[in-house]
């Protein structure tokens, strides 16, 4: 309890020093927030040309799920996952 009581004073100091750190940190980063963004041109092309491909591949968000569960059952042999055997393997 001594310890902690003499220690009182360094403690304080220490969070003293972090919240001047962290209030320099906020002000850095609102600066660093009121920036452009340093991509934001190429981001705007490659959505651009992402909404081309998705319009020459005519896919929708909804059309592209059913698409795949279309495509699925064709992958297996039936539906239960269980391979036929020919007639004459028993």
């Amino acid at each position: 309890m001594e310890y902690a009581i003499q220690n009182l004073e360094e403690v304080a100091a220490q969070t003293e020093q972090r919240i001047a750190e962290t209030r320099q940190r906020i002000a850095d980063l609102g600066v660093q927030a009121g920036q452009p963004f340093e991509y934001e041109d190429r981001l705007a092309f490659l959505v651009g040309r992402q909404q081309e491909i998705a319009d020459a591949l005519d896919l929708t968000k909804n059309q592209a799920p059913s698409q795949l569960e279309a495509e699925a059952p064709e992958d297996s042999p039936n539906s239960n996952g269980n391979e036929e055997r020919p007639p004459d393997s028993e």
